[in-house]
């Protein structure tokens, strides 16, 4: 990593600890070159507003999550186990990076339309990798036949409902620590009796 990438770094970690304390809208580039302990003519030389830092910020979280679990898809055996995986390692990256939850909490607040966007990219994304997934498992004969699409788009909205309602609880809890095992957990069971209806008969 060159010098220049390193101060990107520095500046999309800074810009995540402004964004989850203070929310999107709130958040200022002074805030952000604060948090560095940089002037904020210094901060314009990297980014040209803190809307560029978001993207980028949100797309750095979504490229580590993709790439751990890609790490552990290349593990899995069937297709059940890939969606297990997938599903374990969406939420472990999520609880892991305090930031990254509280910046959700603060969309779900704001209801921010570049939040919004970006989340409508990730859900794509999910949605073509669980029609992927479910395909496969169709085609080798592990699920019964049936519309892919259709079944990933239902599945995606479940655990999305599901997100949101424990976001929710979250921010009702305030102060309390979340626990995110508790929410894999609910993610896994709901995952669990879906499979159980896709799965062949043997």
């Amino acid at each position: 990593m060159d010098k220049e990438d390193s101060k990107k770094e520095r500046i999309l970690d800074a810009a995540m600890q402004c964004f989850s304390r203070f929310g999107m809208n709130k958040a200022t580039m002074d805030d952000i070159a604060h948090v560095l302990g940089m002037k904020k003519a210094s901060l314009y030389y990297y980014y040209k507003n803190k809307e560029a830092i978001f993207v980028d910020a949100i797309k750095r979280e979504i490229e580590m999550a993709r790439l751990k679990i890609q790490e552990n898809l290349d593990t899995a055996k069937t297709s059940s186990d890939k969606l297990t995986v997938y599903i374990e390692e969406m939420v472990d990256h999520f609880g892991a990076k305090k930031e990254f939850f509280e910046l959700n909490l603060a969309a779900v607040l704001e209801n921010n339309a570049l939040m919004q966007n970006i989340q409508s990219q990730i859900n794509c994304s999910s949605i073509d990798f669980l029609t992927k997934t479910i395909s496969e498992g169709i085609a080798n004969g592990e699920f019964r036949q049936g519309d892919a699409k259709a079944l990933a788009e239902t599945l995606h909205s479940v655990f999305e409902a599901r997100k949101i309602v424990f976001m929710q609880n979250a921010l009702a809890q305030s102060e309390q620590t979340v626990d995110f095992q508790i929410f894999k957990d609910e993610l896994l069971r709901i995952l669990e009796l879906i499979l159980n209806g896709l799965k062949t008969r043997k």
